[in-house]
């Protein structure tokens, strides 16, 4: 289980929710994906699990976020790995970074591709989960194999 995630860009600017595209309308801070956003996810980097400013991303694992084009068309920060952060520093381990709620990436075909620890949607059932979720109610995400949360229910 993992809370909202809030996140402060390099400009200073909080949020718990971005995109590629204008606000659709979510209850919480958004910020407008800007061209030099990058979300640090190489481990030991002292810019790990943090949006810095660095267009195109020199880091192996980084995220530069308008490469990402549509599939961050909206998102919303996943509290995964954040307060503390494990992995910014040499010989700690890296939990995760980077781990988003956004829009399903589909690979030259209908089905989608798997993500390496964000959670996906459609375009049309991302727009209606991020209207759900409000900040002030201290949502919660419960990520794992589906059959397991049934399970665990």
């Amino acid at each position: 289980m993992f809370p909202l995630g809030t996140e402060t860009a390099w400009d200073g600017q909080r949020f718990q929710f971005f995109g590629n595209s204008p606000d659709p309308g979510v209850r919480g801070a958004y910020r407008a994906v800007q061209q030099q956003d990058c979300w640090g996810a190489t481990p030991g980097a002292s810019t790990y699990q943090q949006l810095f400013a660095q267009a195109n991303c020199a880091g192996p694992d980084d995220e530069w976020l308008p490469r990402f084009g549509d599939v961050y068309s909206y998102a919303a920060v996943i509290g995964a790995n954040m307060n503390p952060v494990s992995g910014d520093a040499a010989g700690e381990p890296a939990y995760a970074a980077a781990i988003f709620l956004h829009r399903h990436n589909y690979s030259g075909g209908t089905a989608p591709r798997p993500t390496s620890g964000c959670v996906s949607l459609a375009a049309g059932d991302l727009v209606t989960a991020l209207d759900l979720i409000d900040p002030a109610l201290n949502p919660q995400f419960a990520i794992g194999e589906h059959a397991w949360l049934l399970a665990t229910g």
